[in-house]
């Protein structure tokens, strides 16, 4: 049996000073118990929701980056299904293809979310880019076809009604998916082909896919963003954003200004780079890069309706709407956005910086407007070569939750496993501890250790019955670290962490998050979860209250 545990984060109102609505009901109160103490009685709600957006960059140059992404999608489904988190997740896929003048032959997905086995694109020749066939992008790590896949139907918080919908996802140890694991689903999901438009919008496909979501008529996005969930946004792309404004197509087919060659017959991709971004120094070589708002002359500082490409700042602004959104059911939510990009090995953890500069090799300079931020093979072939991010970037470090921390990792790493791994542990950071809100009575002051008196119970919604929770035992997980685990005949069980600096005991099992002891509180529950949970299954906590706060809670 697979234990789920788990540390209640964001979920106590009176803990984080989040909002409720009918959906996300956290009841609080004080009670008095049979000897006269006073209590304290908390209802709280057991799922923590995810939703990761993937924007994945389907140009002629992008295998290797979405065979490595498929291949370390187990160590992202590992990191979000940890039993300390224990997460409702839902993952989507969108391509960066939104519609180019110069892709008159592409489909665009426009941010609709896909849903469909690479193996059966294969066969449509989504993999196949010029005379090069790159169908392993598919097949290394892909081999269910859309006919061995059923997606179950199941419910978004906007409708009861139950359809299959356009993303993968597992709700209460329950996935929507069958035929195969759900990890063998997302590596058949995730790799988008390399038969999208070479001019990628990725800024423009995020937005039109969380646009979408809130849009009842969308048949691919309603309902796959939750307004109390935390959001992750991942782009996966190896080129420059192209996001341009329908009003400015010109700048693709008549108005030569950005072209590396004005007598050409086209433009190539490095058109993406010179209508948006600007450079400090003379080159070859630049100190930094950034995001510039030109007009169709070519001049900078454009107004937003003038500007040939969307400004960075509106989709920014998108964004910020969706996490104030989020703010009103928990008040410190944050977006989370992350990029697979251009950037060197070892930048994530600033062991080395981004590098500017033209590209040494002519036709790699005329191909994509800059040299390399990093290479997966040749640095003569511009297929090969991954254009160092500056709008997406911008985009992204709007959305650092620690500006110590990067969110950048490098699309030319041999492995994402470590990437996914950090993205699942920012995840987890979004998730408060379940701090208890009140001052918990020490029932012996005599020793070195809070000894509080709390109760926890499973309370059905429907039935109205409540379910003692035992105490958990300490254990250790598969890997031989400390856990906790029930009781011998119990499926659940609760745990009091106590320890507030980690110094009282020995064992680290009992040691406090630091958020609690910094807003002064003296208990931290975590839960431990054997078994699914029936839907409308809240939890209650109860302890007595102490009648000597300063004794027992000095920093309160």
């Amino acid at each position: 049996m697979t234990r789920r545990a788990v540390t209640l984060a964001a979920l106590l109102a009176a803990c984080n000073g989040g909002a409720d609505d009918g959906a996300t009901d956290t009841a609080t109160d004080t009670a008095t118990s049979g000897d006269g103490d006073d209590v304290y009685y908390q209802s709280l709600r057991l799922d923590v929701a995810v939703d990761l957006l993937f924007v994945i960059d389907n140009g002629p140059s992008m295998a290797d980056e979405q065979q490595r992404l498929a291949a370390a999608l187990p160590a992202l489904v590992a990191a979000l299904d940890d039993p300390i988190a224990a997460l409702d997740w839902r993952i989507g896929f969108t391509t960066s293809d939104a519609g180019n003048p110069r892709c008159p032959d592409t489909t665009p997905e426009a941010g609709a979310l896909v849903l469909s086995s690479c193996r059966d694109r294969v066969a449509l020749g989504e993999f196949q880019a010029a005379d090069d066939d790159h169908a392993a992008a598919c097949t290394a790590h892909c081999t269910h076809t859309d006919a061995d896949l059923q997606i179950l139907p199941t419910r978004i918080d906007s409708s009861p009604d139950e359809a299959p919908r356009r993303w993968i996802e597992r709700i209460n140890q329950t996935p929507n998916v069958a035929g195969a694991s759900v990890i063998a689903a997302l590596q058949c999901y995730a790799p988008q082909g390399v038969a999208g438009c070479a001019f990628p919008a990725h800024l423009e496909s995020m937005y039109r896919a969380l646009a979408d979501a809130d849009d009842e008529t969308s048949p691919t996005n309603h309902g796959f963003l939750r307004h109390d969930s935390v959001l992750s946004i991942v782009i996966v792309s190896d080129r420059a954003d192209c996001s341009y404004s329908d009003e400015h197509a010109a700048i693709f087919t008549s108005n030569k200004v950005f072209w590396s060659d004005p007598d050409a017959d086209a433009p190539t991709p490095a058109v993406c780079w010179s209508a948006g971004v600007a450079c400090d120094g003379a080159g070859p070589t630049y100190t930094t890069c950034r995001a510039e708002d030109r007009d169709e002359s070519g001049d900078p500082d454009a107004a937003a309706d003038a500007a040939v490409l969307r400004p960075v700042a509106e989709y920014i602004e998108f964004i910020d709407e969706i996490e104030r959104d989020k703010q009103l059911y928990t008040s410190d939510r944050q977006v989370l956005v992350s990029l697979i990009a251009g950037v060197p090995a070892g930048y994530a953890d600033h062991a080395s910086e981004i590098p500017y500069a033209d590209a040494a090799d002519p036709k790699v300079q005329a191909r994509l407007g800059v040299g390399p931020g990093c290479v997966l093979g040749p640095p003569d072939d511009p297929n090969s070569v991954a254009v160092p991010p500056v709008r997406e970037r911008q985009l992204a470090e709007a959305f650092a939750e620690d500006p110590a921390r990067r969110n950048l990792y490098s699309a030319c790493d041999a492995s994402y496993d470590a990437a996914m791994a950090d993205l699942a542990a920012r995840i987890r950071g979004q998730l408060q501890p379940a701090c208890m809100p009140l001052c918990a009575r020490d029932t012996d002051p005599a020793t070195a250790v809070l000894e509080p008196h709390c109760v926890a119970t499973l309370d059905d919604l429907i039935t109205d019955l409540r379910t003692p929770l035992p105490l958990c035992e300490a254990g250790e997980d598969p890997m031989g670290a400390p856990t906790w685990r029930p009781p011998a005949g119990s499926a659940h069980c609760f745990a009091q962490r106590v320890d507030p600096h980690g110094t009282a005991t020995a064992s680290p099992l009992d040691d406090m998050s630091p958020a609690c002891v910094d807003d002064g509180f003296n208990v931290e529950f975590v839960f431990v979860f054997g078994a699914p949970l029936s839907p409308g299954t809240s939890l209650s906590a109860t302890c007595e209250l102490s009648a000597d706060k300063r004794r027992d809670c000095p920093r309160l």
